[in-house]
């Protein structure tokens, strides 16, 4: 048997970070008249439709089959759109289902639940390679106590994709470009202090 030592080598595992952000329920922003108005809402009917109509033909076929759907290390991403979050929850189910066979509840009622949102949807085409690193999305579901409608609909969720290696959302707090007021939860506690990259 040949034993091989490797000297003066750093090794990590690098993996992915993906963190659920939660803004507080009580923050508003002021207009221009003085006016303040709630950050945190739920979507309009309208809205979610012309965010996700960039994807979707005449017939009411949304098309994603040719996105990215690897959610691992990179790229960075926010994810805080009805489409964006969309891709993630569709992809967190498929993923799920591909490699847990005894479980095949979720992506069809997931869609179900898109098609009722936005009427207009009649049908979703995916891409057939997806990945993950971990399933984090069902983790937050059961920690935090979110529907999947809460979590598309409602604009206070926001899904964050990075990697250990590079610890972009580090860097958001670091560089003072989130406030920590107005976040409730951050999965990953950077603006706590209890994480570190």
């Amino acid at each position: 048997m040949k034993i091989q030592i490797r000297r003066n080598v750093f090794e990590t595992n690098s993996s992915s970070m993906h963190s659920l952000v939660i803004r507080r329920n009580d923050i508003t922003s002021v207009d221009d008249n003085n006016v303040e108005h709630p950050i945190n809402r739920i979507l309009t009917h309208d809205e979610m439709l012309t965010n996700i109509k960039r994807f979707m033909d005449k017939q009411g076929i949304v098309d994603f089959s040719y996105r990215n759907w690897y959610f691992g290390r990179s790229p960075f991403r926010i994810m805080t759109t009805f489409s964006e979050k969309v891709e993630y929850l569709l992809a967190s189910y498929l993923y799920f289902r591909r490699y847990n066979e005894e479980n095949q509840i979720g992506f069809d009622e997931a869609v179900a639940l898109i098609k009722k949102l936005v009427p207009e949807v009649k049908d979703i085409k995916c891409p057939s390679d997806i990945g993950f690193d971990e399933a984090y999305y069902f983790s937050w579901k059961n920690q935090y106590g979110f529907s999947d409608e809460d979590f598309l609909t409602h604009t206070r969720y926001i899904a964050i994709q990075d990697g250990d290696e590079y610890g972009k959302w580090h860097d958001v707090y670091l560089y003072n470009l989130a406030s920590e007021d107005v976040i409730e939860v951050d999965s990953m506690d950077f603006h706590n202090g209890e994480k570190e990259c």
